[in-house]
């Protein structure tokens, strides 16, 4: 969640998984192709990775014998704006 005031969020992400019944796995992000890479190493595989964006991402694992997506997460960024005015509440007491 960002304020509406900035421009990008930048969060951590750790992604876990195995490459078990593929031969091969590819972990892409969208609007980001620096962040592909393919892996075929068993046992289990953790990416931690730093993403500042302003637009929402999908993460991705796909098959690339196939090109199937096997695994996807969409990663979306909310905007919140602060209210500045205060609520003046009153009690009515009189005698």
């Amino acid at each position: 969640m960002i304020d509406a005031k900035q421009k990008a969020c930048e969060f951590n992400i750790q992604i876990h998984f195995r490459v078990a019944p593929f031969k091969e796995l590819c972990l892409e992000i969208t609007q980001r192709p620096q962040y592909t890479q393919c892996y075929t190493q068993g046992g289990l595989i953790i990416e931690k990775l730093t993403i500042k964006t302003e637009h929402p991402l999908t993460v991705k694992l796909i098959n690339p014998l196939s090109n199937q997506v096997v695994k996807q997460q969409l990663l979306s960024i909310a905007s919140y704006e602060a209210k500045d005015y205060r609520i003046k509440r009153r009690f009515g007491w009189s005698l």
